[in-house]
């Protein structure tokens, strides 16, 4: 499912004449002083929270694959890549280097994934990417 992430973040806008914000020192008790903010605003700016933040930070992370290496061995009809972690709505990318592997099934069992593929004349390392 997708997630729709907030696009209506607005700055800050300062009353029309003014350049600084304004702050009122307040002395605590324990001898620290805190700020609190005076400043007269035309807009209120949006207030970027953590929530949002973590939001923004899970979908970036979900379009970055995970990516499992196996050698496809000459002349060899299965490639195997093991501890592959995968889910029912998982997207699976299969690619060789420097080649094109064609593949005629796929298996997955607990954290196994198999395919067949053409064989090759000279082995081929191959890249699983899961996302």
């Amino acid at each position: 499912m997708a997630t729709t992430l907030p696009t209506d973040y607005v700055d800050a806008q300062l009353k029309s004449g003014e350049t600084l914000k304004k702050y009122n020192q307040i002395d605590n008790d324990d001898g620290t002083v805190s700020f609190q903010d005076v400043t007269e605003y035309e807009v209120v700016g949006s207030k970027h929270t953590a929530a949002a933040v973590n939001a923004q930070n899970k979908i970036i992370n979900e379009l970055n694959p995970t990516v499992y290496t196996a050698t496809l061995s000459a002349n060899a009809t299965e490639v195997s890549f093991t501890d592959v972690t995968v889910s029912d709505d998982s997207k699976l990318f299969l690619y060789g280097k420097d080649t094109i592997v064609h593949y005629t099934d796929i298996s997955i069992s607990d954290t196994t994934v198999t395919y067949t593929v053409t064989a090759q004349d000279t082995d081929v390392e191959m890249k699983l990417e899961v996302y």
